[in-house]
């Protein structure tokens, strides 16, 4: 049996090992198997060019994703003698695009206004 390369293949039954020679004329002489070696070379490089497709796309992807284009505004609502107010109303402003959010403070005093775009806020 030929393959692209011109190398005959055989296999020893006794030890099942695989010899090759160069022997014959070229089987790329032949013009089907001519294309059927391009095609093999055509679908490796195929496969070469997809599989550094996928792992750029892989690192691209995990890079990119640990960006993040909006903040967080956390806090405690506490009354001038130190105590946490509970059911407050807390207004978080953006000053460049008046946009609002209204919270109400937790059980502890807290509030949190996650998902900002980025910018000057004014809380009140």
């Amino acid at each position: 049996m030929k393959d692209c390369a011109n190398r005959s293949i055989s296999v020893d039954g006794s030890a099942n090992k695989q010899t090759e020679a160069i022997s014959g004329p070229s089987p790329l002489a032949d013009p089907l198997m001519m294309r059927a070696c391009l095609g093999v070379a055509q679908l490796l490089r195929g496969i070469k060019i997809f599989a550094f497709a996928l792992l750029i796309s892989l690192v691209v992807g995990s890079v990119s994703y640990g960006q993040n284009t909006v903040g967080s505004i956390v806090g405690t609502a506490t009354a001038a003698d130190g105590s946490v107010i509970v059911g407050a109303t807390v207004t978080v402003t953006n000053e460049g695009t008046h946009a609002t959010r209204t919270l109400t403070t937790n059980q502890q005093g807290g509030y949190s206004a996650p998902d900002l775009n980025p910018g000057t806020y004014e809380v009140s």
